[in-house]
């Protein structure tokens, strides 16, 4: 080897030793600075359109990828109680050319041990529009992780979910974004999501596994503004299990309201029978769902186990206790039982369906009735 190229084999790892240190020191000398942490909580209000502050500790990170991490991130009010998202830990991954030039754009987020409040989220008020419909704005983003977040439904802290990780890449308004969510209770989903805050609706394709024997599958079509939205889900079933359990499909739309949500053309297909019908699902006190269902033909012997979709047996394993109470009206033009038919007959499960309560709550006013 020629001493030249000796010399290039040693220079060429020290040079890019020195330019990784030195780019180090300028990024580190940068955003160690009180305006380095000031323009990153810009750029994250920017991109939210709330207040952001980066509380605690704030350091330069080099790996996984040049950024800042810290102790506690705020999305929100000043207040705890205008919070609305709350993180203990955070790691923002920032783009390098940008910053070598003075500018922050952030291209990962990852937030650890957090808090977020859904219905403060839901009921900002932004800006109408391109088509004059407010809704709430979200940044696009290459990365967004979560982890060990506690998500509250509603003010006064209850009820609340244990969000164990979501994961979202590539998001930006009105394009299709891949997602993962892990939550306590609700398993693991995974699929595609839509979000257009011009006309403040969500569409969602997902399948989730987990909580139950075998896979859900679930697509929704939310228009939060008008608090409606329809729903289609398909449970897949196992014939060959011990406890052979049939396809179970359902479609229904819904309108949400003051005291719970209006269930209209509630399609419920599995074999041996398909039932129709309507209902609400109320949520004071404890959750009630009321349905008045019809059905052409319903042969009771050859309903399916009910094993077969909790997963335990239905003669060593007590029934399972539903979080919700169930008032079910079922009209059929025949009823079977042993050989035995009923013709007009009803059967109902707890008791009659009653959604007075819902009707006579008000809607929600819009934001652009408010």
């Amino acid at each position: 080897m020629s001493p030249v190229a000796r010399r290039l084999l040693i220079a060429l790892p020290l040079a890019v030793v020195l330019l990784l240190v030195g780019t180090y020191l300028l990024v580190d000398t940068w955003l160690e600075s009180a305006g380095g942490r000031r323009a990153v909580e810009n750029t994250l209000a920017q991109r939210t359109g709330l207040p952001v502050r980066l509380e605690g500790d704030f350091k330069v990170m080099l790996l996984p990828a040049i950024g800042v991490s810290g102790s506690g991130l705020a999305i929100g009010g000043a207040g705890p109680e205008d919070e609305t998202l709350r993180s203990g830990k955070y790691a923002l991954s920032l783009a390098l050319r940008a910053l070598l030039e003075g500018r922050v754009v952030i291209e990962a987020i990852r937030l650890d041990q957090g808090s977020f409040h859904l219905q403060r989220w839901l009921e900002l008020d932004e800006e109408p529009g391109e088509a004059g419909a407010p809704g709430v704005s979200l940044p696009e983003v290459r990365l967004l992780e979560l982890q060990h977040f506690r998500v509250y439904a509603e003010e006064g802290g209850e009820p609340s979910y244990l969000l164990q990780e979501l994961s979202i890449e590539d998001f930006a308004e009105e394009r299709e974004t891949p997602f993962r969510l892990v939550a306590e209770e609700f398993g693991t989903w995974a699929g595609r999501f839509s979000w257009s805050s011009r006309h403040a609706q969500l569409a969602l394709d997902a399948t989730g596994s987990g909580a139950w024997p075998g896979a859900i599958q679930v697509k929704v079509a939310a228009q939060l503004e008008a608090g409606s939205g329809t729903l289609e889900a398909l449970w897949a079933g196992d014939p060959a299990a011990a406890a052979p359990r049939p396809d179970v499909r359902l479609g229904l739309a819904y309108t949400l309201r003051e005291a719970g949500a209006s269930l209209a053309g509630v399609q419920l297909d599995m074999v041996p029978f398909s039932v129709r019908g309507d209902g609400c699902l109320l949520t004071a006190d404890r959750p009630a769902l009321h349905l008045e269902l019809v059905a052409e033909r319903v042969d009771l012997d050859a309903l399916p186990d009910p094993a077969a979709f909790t997963g335990g047996s239905a003669v060593d394993s007590p029934a399972p206790e539903l979080p919700l109470d169930l008032n079910v009206r079922l009209s059929a033009a025949e009823f079977l039982k042993s050989g035995a038919v009923a013709r007009q007959a009803v059967l109902s499960f707890g008791g009659p369906p009653d959604c007075r309560a819902l009707l006579a709550a008000p809607t929600e006013p819009s934001a652009q009735e408010r």
